[in-house]
């Protein structure tokens, strides 16, 4: 594979050299770089644009489908015809050869466009597929916690509307039944003591 790939470089170079010793030579008809230069810059810029739409589409999809297809069909123009001005400078004017030329570079071109979508779009899927996964979790985490911090809050509550008063203490019902379990006197009325009394049944056993 290595000789191989020395070998087509070579030749690459080679023919660099006679295109550009054919069009510095005045006896031979023509002026094969200003096709072949003006044809890459053509080429390269319609392959940037398709690219570009490409990964806007399925990438980012930040461009609807319907319309990115639409605008890579219009690029394939440019892109096909400065393939074959640049194929019709480097083989020097020889049709056949030329058409031959753009053919191959044309499909290599948009082989390699399709796999480089390919990667991009499955590259934003697996983050789309991350990122749902974190939400997810975080979700349910602050939501659990949501859930235990409401259900401490709401037995505070119940304890607190169930004491009265303006005192938010939970123990107090419990601190003065105490005092009754215990014999401590107090001064309170046989209402308030049944209600303290049920406050900390309440308190020991919440619903």
């Amino acid at each position: 594979m290595a000789v191989v790939s020395v070998t087509r470089s070579s030749r690459v170079i080679a023919r660099s050299r006679e295109v550009t010793a054919y069009h510095r030579n005045a006896e031979k008809p023509g002026k094969p770089l200003y096709l072949l230069i003006p044809g890459g810059v053509i080429t390269g810029a319609a392959l940037a644009a398709i690219a570009l739409i490409g990964y806007r589409t399925w990438g980012q999809r930040t461009m609807p489908e319907s319309e990115g297809i639409w605008w890579i069909v219009v690029l394939l123009l440019p892109y096909f015809c400065g393939l074959l001005m640049f194929s019709y400078g480097y083989e020097l004017y020889n049709w056949p050869k030329a058409i031959r030329l753009t053919l191959i570079l044309g499909v290599i071109g948009l082989a390699i466009i399709v796999v480089f979508a390919a990667i991009v779009a499955a590259l934003a899927a697996l983050g789309e597929h991350d990122g749902d996964g974190e939400h997810h979790s975080s979700s349910g985490s602050s939501h659990s916690g949501s859930d235990r911090s409401g259900s401490f809050w709401d037995l505070s509550g119940l304890n607190l509307n169930i004491g009265g008063g303006s005192d938010s203490r939970p123990p107090t019902s419990a601190v003065a039944a105490g005092e009754r379990r215990f014999g401590r006197s107090d001064d309170r009325g046989f209402g308030e003591r049944v209600k303290l009394d049920f406050d900390y049944k309440l308190f020991q056993n919440p619903p």
